[in-house]
């Protein structure tokens, strides 16, 4: 599962040696050992803080108290994350979060707003997937890229490895509001069952420690007594 990010330009991150072992977790094949794409939205006042030092546990913390859908058990503090860019602008943006650290407006180089983004991996065994009001379900197989809001991870588990910039004027941008407003982001994504995006995940679909049963089935039920266009 990977969302391409289209209309965005990338500056690599040397990141290739610098984590220790091999380089299996930047591969790109669906194997085991391999990492999943997550995108964190920011200013371009921190960009350098993270290429320099990597991300850090910041204050903004709203669903810490939530239930991951998968485990049901809290998901605590960490880094927050999404596979899915449109979710990742808004906080490029800023601003549009009361609950996030990041409330810098967007900035302006050159005249034109420019939107900033870290294009990263995530150890997908350490994904949690809290289960929002707004957002119920954030499960990558059951909801797909574009059904999936956030995760949080913690910090040694995420690597920064691109930077993404794009003119704001340059594509359509859906402010945050628009996204989950009244109840819009559970109605309009529908839950799949599972196994049904299992060849497309990080890991393969033989990878039991990615695809334990039980704990997709109780993320399925979630998604399904509260997502899709009959809620």
């Amino acid at each position: 599962l990977y969302q391409v990010p289209r209309g965005w330009k990338r500056f690599a991150i040397k990141a290739k040696g610098n984590y220790g072992g091999d380089n299996t977790w930047m591969r790109m094949n669906n194997e085991p050992g391999e990492w999943a794409v997550a995108y964190h939205g920011t200013n371009m006042k921190v960009v350098p803080n993270i290429i320099r030092s990597g991300f850090r546990v910041g204050a903004g913390q709203g669903a810490k108290k939530t239930l991951d859908s998968r485990t049901r058990e809290q998901v605590g503090e960490g880094v927050y994350c999404t596979p899915n860019l449109p979710v990742a602008e808004c906080y490029s943006n800023g601003k549009e979060d009361n609950a996030s650290e990041q409330q810098d407006t967007v900035v302006k180089v050159d005249g034109k707003e420019v939107f900033f983004a870290f294009q990263c991996r995530v150890d997908p065994t350490k994904i949690r997937r809290p289960s929002r009001p707004f957002a119920r379900c954030n499960d990558e197989e059951i909801m797909g890229i574009d059904g999936c809001f956030e995760w949080i991870i913690g910090s040694e588990f995420i690597r920064p490895y691109g930077v993404l910039v794009r003119d704001k004027q340059a594509l359509p941008h859906t402010p945050l509001a628009q996204l989950i407003g009244n109840g819009r982001w559970n109605k309009s994504h529908e839950p799949k069952p599972p196994g049904y995006f299992a060849s497309q995940v990080p890991g393969g679909p033989n990878h039991d420690q990615l695809h334990d049963p039980e704990q997709l089935l109780r993320s399925y039920e979630v998604a399904k007594n509260y997502m899709g266009s009959q809620r």
